[in-house]
């Protein structure tokens, strides 16, 4: 019952886009309950992932996203990356093909994921910086 603000969720867990299937309402997943919230885009897995291949998959991903690929064609590149890169064995498409995107194909997702991180970063940086002033001033207050 929560109502989500975002642009885009990525639910890189094992089986996120899997569940059970309830007749006249699809698949019962995290994904779907993700999508009553009202998320319309969302990166989801259909079985279980190895962490380290889910990992390097998500670093190509936003880097398509920074890039200014659409959802679509980064999860594309991406999986065509990560099978050019790694060991032959872990480029089977187990490790990779599970990967899903979910919404309307977008392009202006990845200025929203810059603009987060740098916001976090400079909310980090102002705490930090009282908490140093709080610390400093008490101690010499008892000096």
């Amino acid at each position: 019952g929560i109502p989500l603000n975002s642009k885009l969720i990525v639910l890189s867990a094992c089986q996120t886009g899997s569940g059970k299937v309830s007749h006249g309402e699809g698949v019962l997943s995290l994904a779907y309950s993700f999508a009553n919230a009202g998320c319309q885009n969302m990166v989801s897995t259909l079985w279980n992932t190895s962490d380290k291949s889910t990992s390097t998959l998500m670093e190509y991903f936003y880097t398509g996203l920074r890039e200014g690929l659409t959802t679509s064609d980064a999860l594309r590149q991406a999986k065509l990356k990560f099978i050019e890169n790694v060991n032959p064995v872990i480029g089977f498409g187990h490790f990779w093909a599970g990967i899903i995107y979910i919404g309307k194909d977008r392009s202006d997702l990845a200025p929203s994921l810059i603009r987060i991180s740098l916001f976090k970063v400079y909310i980090l940086a102002c705490g930090l910086t009282c908490l140093i002033l709080i610390v400093v001033n008490r101690y010499k207050s008892k000096s």
